[in-house]
């Protein structure tokens, strides 16, 4: 009966450390998952790409229905594309809205599908990135 016993204690003592541990660990995973770079808005499919020794992330913005929305009930919304950069990738800046898919030609401005953006430099400005765009084409195009 001692062995026994001493083995059920055991088994039961390292269940107990093993749990223990395992709670332990959840807030430090939570707190290396709290870093996000932006804060203050819905984003998504980002893009990053470094010009002149600073990276830039160009992501979609996703935002609330409006109501002439007429695409997927409770689906993404991306009406627009913002930039951020930083120097240090701790500091961020926003630099607003970069395109609107009002302002993309062949593009349906109905669709709110501005997608999975990028940027290249820019062939006819020295320092400065155009960006690419992914969005959902006119029906008449």
């Amino acid at each position: 009966m001692g062995a026994r016993y001493l083995r059920q204690t055991m088994k039961l003592s390292f269940r107990r450390l093993l749990s223990a541990s395992l709670v332990g660990l959840l807030p430090a995973a939570a707190a290396f998952a709290t870093n996000p770079l932006i804060m203050d808005q819905f984003t998504a499919d980002p893009t990053a790409r470094v010009f002149d020794g600073k990276i830039y992330v160009y992501p979609s913005h996703d935002i609330k229905a409006p109501p002439q929305y007429k695409g997927r009930p409770n689906w993404f919304v991306m009406e627009d594309y913002h930039v951020f950069s930083s120097e240090n990738l701790t500091d961020w800046k926003d630099h607003g809205v970069i395109v609107k898919q009002t302002e993309v030609e062949w593009a349906d401005p109905t669709a709110y599908a501005m997608w999975a953006p990028d940027s290249v430099p820019s062939q006819t400005c020295s320092s400065r990135t155009r960006a690419a765009r992914s969005c959902s084409p006119r029906a008449d195009r």
